[in-house]
């Protein structure tokens, strides 16, 4: 028996998760550039992305994607090449998520280029190949990559908002919690909704600020509706309006009663920012519960931009 026919592959059942590999040599996602073996997986298809080239063609920036298109016998031959080239397959998994989006979100737009056959598979090659692509979108045969945050509860726009309107999108976040949570604060400031900071989607100053009501022990909640797994929160907050914060997990709808998983020394906001943005990245144990609450003990307005909670 041939050495080849004697490795072992198991590619996952087919998802709504789009499974994307490339080569790492530290198991973390790198550009895949030169002499590196892309591996993808699209059903009994198996895609080998050999180069690419970038020219301009009328002041607009065009790619071509060379190709190399083989049947699911190859897959033996492109892990046993992996293994050569000393690499191991990094997974990057993408979720389909609604495909309109308003205008804000132009400002996360990093390129849109035109591909010979613009599939699921090539564009989103091109998004692990591209720095800080998140989110990917077909239309045509055009293939449009985004930095944007976009996640699996983005339920899009409509009517007056709706400025892109693609076939689909695809992005890299993994399932917020959040986003299909319901949100409650203890004291309502104006016009602004707890659920103003968990639609899915951020892109620099999209979505706007959020705040609370002026109160001692303000606080904000999203209630899963069941107990879930939590490890990671990520909030946007402003300068200022987010002081002795903690985080609170667990199965009463009463915070006081959950235990705090993230103290005001894990809470604090950071030095640097981003459009004015702060972001406060907390990891947890992973602990499970169906009330996440943020709080804040002394006399002020509560200040966020995005929760997501993975």
């Amino acid at each position: 028996m041939s050495l080849l026919a004697t490795v072992p592959v198991s590619w996952p059942s087919p998802a709504t998760e789009l499974p994307l590999a490339h080569s790492s040599s530290s198991g973390k996602g790198v550009d895949c550039v030169d002499r590196q073996l892309c591996c993808s997986r699209d059903s009994m298809i198996l895609s080998l992305s050999a180069r690419r080239k970038e020219r301009t063609v009328g002041g607009n920036s065009m790619v071509e994607e060379n190709l190399l298109i083989r049947n699911l016998g190859l897959l033996p031959l492109t892990v046993l090449a992996c293994a050569i080239f000393g690499r191991t397959l990094a997974s990057v998994m993408y979720r389909t998520v609604s495909p309109t989006f308003p205008s804000q979100v132009s400002n996360c737009l990093i390129r849109t280029v035109t591909l010979k056959a613009a599939t699921k598979i090539t564009c989103g090659s091109l998004c692990t190949q591209t720095t800080d692509c998140l989110l990917y979108c077909l239309a045509g045969d055009e293939c449009t990559l985004f930095d944007a945050e976009v996640t699996d509860g983005w339920d899009g726009v409509s009517g007056d908002d709706l400025a892109y309107d693609f076939e689909k999108c695809y992005t890299s976040l993994p399932h917020d919690l959040a986003s299909r949570a319901t949100a409650s604060h203890g004291m309502q400031y104006v016009q602004y909704q707890p659920s103003n900071i968990i639609q899915g989607t951020y892109c620099q100053s999209y979505p706007g600020v959020y705040y609370t009501g002026k109160s001692t022990n303000t606080w904000w909640q999203a209630d899963f509706g069941s107990p879930a797994k939590v490890s990671r929160i990520r909030v946007r907050i402003p300068s200022s309006y987010f002081t002795n914060v903690s985080f609170h997990l667990g199965n009463s709808s009463r915070y006081q009663d959950n235990p705090v998983v993230a103290g005001p020394e894990k809470t604090k906001r950071p030095s640097t920012s981003s459009y004015g943005r702060y972001l406060v990245e907390v990891d947890i144990a992973p602990s499970v519960g169906r009330y996440f609450t943020i709080t804040q003990p002394n006399l002020s307005w509560l200040g966020m931009y995005t929760v997501q909670i993975f």
